[in-house]
């Protein structure tokens, strides 16, 4: 044995040395197996030779190191498995093979693999005594591992990747990774450029996947993580950079210092450095960031040449190490005995590398070795033992992943366990893609400073000093001698506009299982263009809106039991603008990235939509999202146009509708008997619809009204003091104003000293503070509407705006959070790039409590988490309805959406002690109006003053709280006209009793304003039926105008065929009632193909001419009147011979006198003068006449020649008459094939077809040739055939036709 093993080993040292030393593929593959007897095993792919480029990818002659130890963690692992009996009854071994880091080398060994019993499998049952294959470690990088998982993608067989870190190979559906991937380490780099207080960088990479992937995706995430980016270069050749992009980048930085982000191997960093320094010659004023490539072997820390020049500012992100004693002892000692005869495979190969002196342990990949190697053994173990029959295990093993290392705790596994491991608590999860998920006590990266000077700043040896952790999503510093605070900080020295730009969509994102999206006027619209945005709307409060809108969503998931998520978006204060932002996102043209992982956010998960946005906005959107069946909640728009259940189906709101605000105020101003008002509105749908809703109830009501409504426009501009002079005026006491509170603050600054007018505000000025402000004392005595919703004065979101910080509000969820921070402070936050302030925002500034509890009290933030909590109850009901055992949002949820609004409808809220519902059945608010007015406070100060409250068409005011300060007032206050001549409604009855005039109002376009659409429908009606009449005619007249082209045509084709004109249609022998010829027109029709004209430019045929539409032999009168008188016939039709007739048969017998006797078939077609061939209705009746179209005659064929002389045509005709009848009541169809049979031969004679009576059938009577009749082909034969006779005989039946001029067909 121990001959036979040293020459197995001898045979192996060949094969691996003469495969280790070429320099070419002519050697297949390297593979060897340790533990060749083991019951189980799984293969391992490493790249074991380097790959060699040289003329063509191919492998090397070197070793690499790195995947040496690898295998022999691996073997450690094993072994002490084995040695343990874990998993019981079970020895377990591998396969090595060998990729070389090449990729078509990966596929071949996946083939290999192949070809092995597969646990899990028929093969490996049926092959008991064999080792199955339980899985695959591929410890190669990305690209070898990528084509391994092609190779083996049709199987089932697990992969197991400890190398490879490419986010990608996620898509393949068997494989797991027990190694971070590229997006940890790029989350770990943005988390230490953020501690280290840096927010403007350059990034330069390698040309690897790890180096492209992760540029990108750093500079993808880099806006929503406060970093701006200005630069990124790839080095093409390995270490050549462009040093001008990075010195004019430097001089674009605040403090000279310019942070750089390097993503490759330490050997790359190293040359390009080297090269940088050479041609910059301010090089080390840059500081770098070096995020070490996961896959490429690195230089151990102590290896760092202590001459390199580097700056005194750089950083090393690299995978942490978890250092492993017995494995450290185990594995030294493998490479101090390979001078000694070698134990197994693996000690040959060391033996091979050439090392001579025992590399040190890196520990790189130990711990993600060792999870994978227990994943397999634990997979193995758990169900194992859960099958009696180890056949049946054999075959129906799947690979399962659970929580590695879940035994550490338990005493009975004590001697598998890893100590080190399990003093940090280390466990491994995977995701359901198969992600590793570490705990949060697993260090993923450790972070490493470069030091060259020392404290007094003398230059030193360098040294690698590990300052920090990451873990657990955050970066953790360790107790050093650095000062952090003295590092120098990159930031841009001016704003920088190529980073405050959002994205092509920016949005606020809370991630989930189910979307609301969520519409805000953050910003106001370009005057230029209404696609774009300008300044942010700070005190329209719409960012805390937002940060409201994301707060209710998180309670209501603690409300329904499900994880709702939300995206907001900013509509710009613009109609055009919301819709191209809904049409690109919907469609799909323009796809959302989620902040936190950055894969594509689903918008088919969007379950609801959520609008606080003017009307106009909200009409817009509801259009747009109505098309797709998702409901829409609005907590502001109230235009009457949003009443059409026809055109919004699906539209919700909080609020009611304007009429309803309209009505308010005429009640109100009925009751206080003011007479003559003016009328002020913002040229929006809002402004616009709510002053028409005004005047119409104000007529109806007999308010006298002002002659021209003032209008203001939506935007920014210079008409206010046109539009105040307009008003003054007007004399009126009274301004009812329909618009926003921004237009109304503008226009108060230009009354403010005047104060001549008593505004009656609509709701969207509310109790809005710094319209107070901009008024101050021509705001006293005013009047303004607010919804009655109640304020969240200590509700539980006064706590949370509490806590609102810049730090504390996430980018990712709010993008915009920043910027309002910085412009309602004025001031520059230490992580912006815009430095639009030049004032640094100090520590310690924060909302006052004066500011939130005005927050708090706007009643647009309680309409808003009124309106999220009702529409989420609402969907937990849709969801318990409709979609029972599906994600929901399900298909059934929008196919049945109608329903799933009712729900929405039905919700109730508690209201003091009742639970009240949140919209009317007609999806309006079913709320009323509180009534304030602007008063002097205690320190002589404007505020609201609630006094009344209008709902249910219920008027609650008491004259004695109005305070309109008539005192400072230039004229005399009674709500009267006072111009001199105020004839305006001299014709109107005015009453100033406090009753109101009240009409059913049900909200619904029809009511108010339904006629001019019933107008317009009724218009659009008419045109279309007018239109169908005039496309009939104009078809109709284009038919008949194409029918006499085509007719004219016929006749000119016809003239230059036959050198003759077109022969008018003549009908000889028209019928005795006068008819219309309806069945020989029919005829023509089809004969023409499809023409109904006669225009087939054929001969007129004189056995058509009668309009019943049979064929008819011609005949002399006088033998029809024998027949007749014989009573062979019933004289059911008879036809007397025209002039016509006459003629033409005279014409036929004087023509070709020498002619031999010669009668043609078409001309006897008939066995009687007046009858055609079918078959007879009765025995005593005639044989049916025979449709013309039957006997259709194309035009160009030749004439027959005509019969002989007169005696021949005489005798011919007695010899018929003689027959005459006899056979009337026989059948007459003659199959064509016989016809054209006998016409065809070459050698007959033509003559008169006869009849003979066939001895087998005494009834029937067969056509027949005599010459052939008799043959042994023909003879007995019952069918009817043709034959022309030589010579005519008594016993033929000859008949008179007149077909003469039908042509041989």
């Amino acid at each position: 044995m121990a001959g036979l093993r040293a020459w197995l080993y001898f045979v192996f040292l060949t094969r691996i040395s003469v495969c280790v030393n070429a320099q070419s593929d002519q050697c297949s593959g390297l593979k060897f197996s340790i533990i060749p007897d083991a019951d189980y095993k799984f293969s391992v792919v490493a790249s074991i030779r380097r790959t060699n480029f040289v003329g063509g990818e191919k492998c090397g002659s070197d070793l690499s190191t790195e995947a040496i130890e690898d295998i022999a963690t691996i073997q450690w692992v094993v072994e002490r498995m084995n040695a343990n009996n874990y998993p019981a009854s079970i020895k377990l071994g591998f396969d090595v093979y060998d990729d070389c880091g090449i990729a078509k080398k990966a596929l071949s060994n996946a083939l290999d693999i192949l070809d092995t019993p597969i646990l899990g499998t028929k093969e490996c049952a049926s092959n008991n005594n064999t080792a199955c294959t339980v899985g695959v470690i591929g410890a190669s990088r990305s690209p070898s591992t990528e084509s391994l998982l092609n190779g083996l993608d049709s199987s089932n067989v697990p992969v197991i990747g400890t190398l490879a870190t490419l986010p990608s190979l996620s898509k393949y559906q068997h494989f797991y990774r027990t190694v971070a991937t590229n997006d940890h380490q790029v989350n770990a780099t943005v988390k230490l450029l953020n501690e280290l207080n840096i927010a403007y960088i350059a990034i330069v990479h390698t040309n690897s996947s790890f180096g492209r992937y992760s540029a990108n995706r750093l500079k993808e995430i880099s806006r929503i993580n406060r970093l701006c980016v200005d630069s990124v270069q790839e080095l093409q050749s390995g270490q050549d950079i462009r040093e001008k992009n990075l010195t004019k980048q430097l001089e674009n930085t605040k403090d000279k210092t310019l942070s750089v982000v390097f993503f490759g191997s330490r050997e790359v960093f190293n040359k390009m450095k080297k090269e940088l320094d050479f041609l910059m010659e301010n090089a080390n004023d840059l500081s770098w960031i070096v995020v070490e490539d996961p896959e490429t072997e690195s230089a151990a820390d102590n290896e760092i040449n202590s001459n390199e020049r580097y700056p005194n500012q750089t950083f090393v992100i690299s995978p942490s190490k978890t250092v492993v004693a017995e494995l450290k002892n185990y594995i030294q000692s493998k490479w101090n005995s390979i001078g000694n005869t070698p134990n197994d495979d693996l000690e040959h190969l060391m033996k091979l590398s050439g090392v001579t002196n025992a590399p040190s342990v890196t520990f790189k990949n130990t711990a993600a070795t060792i999870d994978a190697v227990f994943l397999f053994t634990q997979a193995l173990h758990d169900q194992y033992s859960a099958y009696l029959d180890k056949r049946e295990f054999r075959e129906y093993f799947k690979f399962r992943p659970s929580d590695a290392y879940q035994q550490y705790n338990d005493p009975y596994y004590v001697n598998i366990t890893i100590d080190e491991f399990a003093a940090n608590n280390r466990t491994s999860k995977f995701s359901s893609n198969g992600e590793f998920q570490p705990n949060a006590h697993t260090d993923l990266y450790s972070i490493k400073f470069i030091k060259l000077a020392d404290q007094s700043g003398n230059i030193v040896d360098t040294q690698t000093i590990q300052v920090g952790n990451y873990r657990n999503n955050s970066v953790y510093f360790q107790n050093t001698s650095i000062d952090f605070t003295t590092l120098s900080s990159s930031k841009c020295n001016k704003e920088c506009a190529m980073c405050d730009e959002y994205p092509e969509i920016p949005f606020a994102f809370l991630d989930g299982d189910a979307f609301i999206l969520g519409i805000f006027s953050v910003h106001e619209t370009d005057p230029e263009d209404p696609f774009k945005c300008s300044t942010v709307r700070i005190w329209t409060l719409d960012i805390l809106l937002i940060e409201t809108f994301f707060y209710s969503i998180k309670q209501a998931r603690e409300d329904t039991n499900i994880k709702f998520g939300a995206i907001a978006i900013d509509d710009c204060y613009s109609s055009a603008h919301v819709a191209l932002v809904l049409t690109e996102v919907l469609s799909g043209k323009v796809k959302l990235k989620n902040p936190y992982n950055g894969q594509i956010i689903d918008v088919n998960k969007i379950a609801a939509v959520f609008t606080l946005t003017g009307s106009s906005v909200s009409i817009q959107s509801a259009l747009i999202l109505t098309e797709r069946d998702i409901p829409v909640i609005s907590a502001s728009a109230s235009s009457p146009d949003l009443d059409d259940r026809l055109n919004f189906p699906y539209f919700l709101r909080t609020v009611p509708s304007d009429v309803e605000q309209a009505r308010a105020m005429v009640r109100i101003i009925k009751h206080m008997g003011w007479q003559y008002v003016s009328v002020l509105y913002v040229e929006n749908n809002y402004g616009a619809k709510g002053k028409e809703a005004f005047l119409r109830l104000a007529k109806e009501n007999g308010i006298c009204v002002a002659e021209e409504a003032q209008g203001i426009s939506d935007v920014e501009d210079g008409e206010l003091s046109t539009v105040f002079t307009e008003l003054s005026n007007q004399y009126s006491d009274v301004v009812v104003y329909f618009g926003t509170e921004l237009r109304i603050a503008e226009f108060l600054e230009i009354v403010d000293s005047a104060n001549k007018f008593v505004f009656l505000g609509s709701e969207d000025w509310g109790q809005r503070k710094h319209v107070l402000d901009s008024g101050k004392d021509g705001t006293l005595g005013s009047i303004t509407l607010t919804n009655d919703v109640d304020s969240l004065v200590n509700n539980p979101l006064e706590a949370y705006f509490k806590t609102l910080r810049p730090e504390t509000v996430s980018e990712k969820k709010n993008p915009w959070f920043v910027e309002f921070w910085e412009e309602s402070f004025k001031c520059d936050l230490p992580q912006s790039f815009r430095n639009k302030h030049n004032r640094q925002c100090d520590d310690n500034v924060k909302f006052t409590d004066e500011q939130i509890n005005d927050f708090v009290e706007d009643h647009r933030i309680a309409h808003t988490s009124k309106a999220i909590k009702a529409l989420t109850l609402g969907l937990k009901k849709s969801k318990e309805k409709l979609c029972k055992y599906e994600q929901f949002p399900c298909s059934v949820y929008f196919k049945f959406i109608t329903e799933a609004v009712g729900f929405i409808r039905e919700v109730e809220l508690p209201q003091g002690d009742v639970a009240v519902r949140v919209f009317d059945d007609n999806n309006n608010g079913n709320i009323g109006f509180r009534i304030n007015n602007i008063q002097r406070d205690a320190n002589n100060k404007p505020e609201y003053k609630t006094v009344g409250l209008y709902k249910d068409n219920e008027l609650t005011l008491d004259k004695n709280n109005l305070n309109f300060y008539k005192e400072y007032r230039h004229k005399p206050f009674d709500g009267t006209c006072h111009k001199p001549s105020c004839d305006v409604c001299s014709n109107e009855t005015i009453t100033t009793s406090s009753s109101i005039v009240t009409t059913t109002h049900v909200h619904n376009i029809k009511d108010e304003f339904g006629i001019p659409d019933f107008t317009i429908i009724g218009i659009l009606g008419f045109i279309f039926i007018v239109s169908i009449l005039i496309a009939v005619i104009i078809i109709r007249c284009l038919r008949k105008r194409i029918i006499e082209l085509e007719n004219k045509l016929k006749e000119i084709k016809y003239e230059i065929r036959t050198g003759t004109v077109y022969p008018p249609l003549k009908i000889a022998n028209p019928g005795p009632s006068g008819g219309s010829m309806y069945e020989w027109k029919k005829a023509q029709y089809f004969l023409n193909g499809g023409n109904s004209n006669f225009s087939n430019g054929g001969v007129v045929n004189r056995g058509f001419e009668r309009d019943d539409m049979y064929i008819h032999a011609k005949h002399d009168e006088n033998d029809n009147q024998q027949e007749i008188a014989g009573g062979n016939v019933s004289p059911r039709r008879t036809t007397s011979t025209t002039p016509q007739d006459q003629s033409h048969n005279s014409e036929q017998t004087q023509s070709f006198p020498d002619s031999p006797t010669y009668r043609p078939p078409s001309s006897s077609y008939g066995i009687s003068t007046h009858h055609s061939f079918k078959k007879p209705s009765d025995q005593n009746g005639g044989i049916k006449m025979q449709p013309r179209t039957q006997l259709a005659v194309p035009p160009c064929r030749p004439e027959l020649p005509p019969r002989g002389d007169q005696e021949q045509q005489r005798s011919i005709d007695q010899r018929q008459n003689d027959y005459a009848g006899k056979y009337d009541h026989l059948p007459a169809a003659v199959p064509k094939e016989k016809v054209r049979k006998v016409r065809s031969s070459p050698k007959r004679n033509f003559s008169p077809p006869s009849l003979k009576q066939s001895p087998l059938q005494n009834d029937y009577f067969q056509f027949r040739d005599n010459d052939i009749a008799d043959s042994p082909k023909y003879n007995g034969a019952s069918a009817m055939t043709f034959a022309d006779t030589k010579m005519p005989s008594s016993d033929k039946m000859q008949i008179n036709g007149s077909m003469e001029r039908i042509s041989r067909v």
